[in-house]
């Protein structure tokens, strides 16, 4: 007999011979008694279910340098017995994620984080593009005198060199003047 059906049942064979057939993750006892004597005996069993899938909560994300941000790995099914997971990151100088898959970027570039069940090794993935903010600009030269009728030209120059938008926009204090 079974301690409980819901997670295995047992199916008599010949003489001495039982069947032990899961039937949800969990355990049960299994109980044998012998006819004569009233003899009896255990077998705990422990039903576990394989893991069928894995999914993230994101497919594709972009972060800046000075941003963080944690994948959530979804293992299925629901009542599967081993749940744990791998992360690994395609490029770590680009990012790096955390045994929780907190994706750390380091810089500008394109990386791609792998998450992998350590029980049916199934995969999702997640590419992250990294951007460089501003952290500052030049121009050149700082300090200008022309004179009417001339034309000179300035130029700026964006830092640091790994900067993800290098655009500028150009005004003038004064246009009546220059």
């Amino acid at each position: 007999s079974s301690s409980d059906e819901s997670v295995a049942t047992v199916i008599p064979g010949a003489l001495t011979y039982a069947s032990v057939n899961p039937v949800k993750a969990g355990t049960a006892t299994i109980h044998v008694t012998a006819v004569d004597g009233g003899f009896t005996a255990t077998c705990k069993v422990t039903v576990k279910q394989h893991v069928e899938s894995v999914s993230l909560n994101k497919s594709a994300t972009t972060l800046y340098t000075d941003q963080v941000e944690t994948l959530i790995a979804t293992v299925g099914p629901s009542d599967a017995s081993d749940k744990s997971v791998t992360w690994t990151s395609s490029d770590e100088s680009v990012a790096t994620v955390s045994s929780t898959g907190k994706i750390t970027p380091k810089k500008a570039g394109t990386a791609i984080i792998r998450v992998r069940t350590n029980e049916g090794s199934k995969e999702a993935s997640c590419t992250v593009t990294v951007k460089q903010h501003v952290t500052g600009v030049t121009v050149s030269p700082s300090d200008l005198t022309i004179y009417l009728g001339e034309s000179k030209t300035l130029s700026a120059t964006v830092s640091p060199s790994d900067a993800s938008e290098k655009g500028v926009t150009w005004s003038s204090s004064n246009s009546n003047v220059a």
